[in-house]
């Protein structure tokens, strides 16, 4: 059965860094998610994202959006999606990203929806004609979200793909480290017979 994803879940955009942030430095200091994290947790970087702290006015704090563990979080630049985990709910979002937010998981699994959103070529198909107006960045409207339609099957079929899906992202990093540790090491001992 086909659903638009604003059928199966809320959608919000992140935190305007400018209105929220206190200009003494005398507010609550909150960690921000970040691209880089983004990046790595699809496989685009192997770089470990720095810890982003932004200090936020007090009286704004309660307006801002953080993660929860489950969220969908949307890179509005790329639109490349990671699953927040619960070592990272709880994290300042800012305007740069989209929580994608289920309303009902036995519905709709988290980790199916980043497959979806990351990997299907329907998915991809309804998201093209952004990119392809401008050769320039494009920051995708939430909207566009809103409307994307995405397949749905039974949740257990959706938990299996999520959680087979989850599991080929981390194998795919571990396999690259590993080669590029043997190759390391290669090369050291390369350089032992050169002396």
């Amino acid at each position: 059965m086909r659903y638009k994803i604003n059928q199966l879940a809320d959608i919000s955009q992140g935190s305007i860094l400018t209105r929220i942030k206190s200009q003494d430095n005398n507010g609550i200091s909150s960690e921000a998610l970040t691209m880089q994290e983004l990046s790595y947790y699809c496989n685009q970087s192997d770089d470990l994202a720095a810890a982003n702290e932004v200090v936020v006015d007090k009286d704004r704090y309660e307006n801002c959006l953080f993660s929860q563990a489950g969220d969908v979080l949307v890179g509005l630049s790329s639109g490349n999606t990671m699953v927040i985990e619960k070592e990272r709910a709880g994290k300042l979002v800012l305007s740069n990203f989209a929580v994608i937010r289920i309303k009902d998981k036995k519905k709709l699994d988290p980790y199916y929806l980043c497959w979806m959103i990351n990997e299907n070529n329907d998915v991809k198909r309804q998201l093209l004609p952004l990119y392809q107006k401008t050769s320039r960045v494009v920051v995708i409207p939430i909207s566009t979200f809103k409307d994307i339609e995405i397949e749905c099957c039974s949740i257990e079929k959706q938990v299996k793909i999520g959680k087979t899906y989850d599991l080929s992202r981390k194998l795919v990093r571990t396999k690259r480290l590993k080669v590029d540790t043997v190759n390391k090491i290669i090369n050291c001992g390369l350089i032992e017979v050169i002396r």
